[in-house]
């Protein structure tokens, strides 16, 4: 963890969780736990990709996209801010991806605009998401 933000308090410790388990599950392909991220309002936004509203619209997007992705070797989501605003919480973040597709691998960055939302079971979750390679 010494590449992301100290962990130094309760809310970068349960993004660095959250992000653990999404690495994980994004590199599994598992897109109906993927959706699970997400509140039933969210939006979601993906490098030029129509905005994804809603559950079933995050649903259907989360179901194809990972038709489409590589096989990830590695990869590793970083916070690099983090603003608590209350049951609100911005993240600033970046992801290195090393992946393989046939003939081809690759290592590819991105930068992700999170608002993570502290629902009423006092879950976080996604409330608004923009995510894109560079």
């Amino acid at each position: 963890m010494t590449a992301h933000l100290p962990i130094n308090n309760n809310i970068r410790f349960e993004l660095a969780a959250l992000n653990r388990l999404q690495e994980r599950t994004i590199s599994e392909h598992d897109a109906t736990l993927w959706t699970r991220f997400f509140t039933d309002d969210a939006k979601y936004i993906y490098s030029g990709s129509p905005i994804a509203s809603g559950r079933k619209e995050i649903d259907d997007f989360f179901a194809e996209h990972v038709r489409h992705i590589p096989v990830f070797e590695k990869l590793d989501i970083r916070n690099d801010r983090v603003d608590h605003l209350g049951d609100y919480i911005v993240e600033y973040a970046s992801h290195i991806a090393i992946v393989r597709s046939g003939d081809f691998s690759g290592v590819f960055t991105g930068k992700n605009v999170n608002i993570w939302r502290r629902e009423k079971d006092g879950s976080l979750k996604i409330f608004r998401e923009m995510a894109m390679y560079d």
